[in-house]
């Protein structure tokens, strides 16, 4: 036979099984479910306030002066500065996001974690695997280098072999 709760004491709702099909996501899996959404918040900061804030930075009639030998070498392009300088703040958005939900305590289905989990990690893999491809096709013109077109890759086959072996000793390594 159960017992009333004491005077003044608070019995908290059962949560039947709801604990057990929906357990508290985890910091992690919250940071791979709000990857996403983050991304696309910052992408679409960027495309809208990219020229504008570019145009701001850099005007049209300002006089800038670069080192006369390597004047030719240089093209100032405000509105992709400035939309890496928004990109940089992607990293701070998803910290942020992890933070508030893991202080929620939000119960999210095991079902929903594994797919959006694995959705996130696939959507990852394969916006490396199109960059990666669009980086072997990109030509950079006369107007960048001074010569004629040039290919140019900053992820080589031994720098992604080099990453892949960083990445494994790192998931296999643990601290104690």
């Amino acid at each position: 036979m159960a017992s009333a709760p004491a005077t003044g004491a608070v019995a908290e709702p059962p949560l039947g099984d709801l604990a057990a099909v929906s357990p508290f996501a985890s910091a992690g899996t919250i940071a791979w479910l709000a990857a996403i959404p983050c991304a696309v918040v910052v992408l679409v900061v960027m495309l809208v306030l990219g020229p504008t804030l570019g145009a701001l930075v850099a005007p049209g009639d300002a006089h800038v002066r670069f080192l006369p030998g390597y004047q030719r070498y240089v093209r100032p392009e405000p509105t992709e500065q400035v939309r890496f300088l928004i990109a940089l703040s992607t990293p701070l958005m998803l910290s942020l996001a992890v933070h508030l939900v893991s202080r929620r305590r939000v119960r999210i289905s095991q079902r929903t974690q594994a797919l959006g989990t694995l959705t996130a990690q696939i959507a990852v893999v394969a916006l490396v695997a199109v960059s990666l491809v669009w980086q072997a096709h990109t030509l950079y013109g006369p107007e960048y280098v001074g010569t004629e077109p040039i290919g140019w890759s900053y992820f080589s086959v031994p720098t992604l072999v080099t990453a892949i072996a960083f990445a494994a000793i790192a998931s296999v390594a643990r601290p104690v």
